[in-house]
């Protein structure tokens, strides 16, 4: 890891403590998870399908668990070596992943082709 020029020491001594955090963060904050009604039901639709709350996967999300202040903070890493770098790549690849699916499987507004 290159030195630290001033400033707040890094948050992740290695790249096996940055990696536990980022998978922590895919397992437990990027589920999709069913919206209750008041008595803690499950909502579903009219043909009975579940209404759900969709956490997708985001480079910010991502920084926010880590517990940067901002998504530049997450790419800063990438300086502090190749084993961080790749870690950090690795993690941001899964983000660009989750949405390229989504963009693909016409399940995103923004992949609409209407006009």
């Amino acid at each position: 890891m290159s030195q630290n020029k001033g400033g707040r020491p890094p948050l992740f001594k290695t790249p096996e403590e940055m990696q536990l955090k980022i998978n922590e963060y895919f397992e437990k904050k990027c589920k999709t998870v069913p919206v209750l009604d008041k008595n803690g039901m499950p909502l579903v639709t009219t043909k009975g399908i579940p209404v759900v709350e969709l956490n997708p996967p985001t480079v910010a999300g991502l920084a926010l668990y880590l517990g940067f202040t901002d998504r530049k903070s997450i790419y800063e890493y990438v300086n502090y070596g190749d084993k961080f770098s790749d870690t950090v790549k690795k993690a941001i690849t899964r983000i660009e992943e989750y949405a390229e699916k989504q963009l693909t499987s016409g399940a995103s507004v923004g992949a609409s082709h209407k006009r």
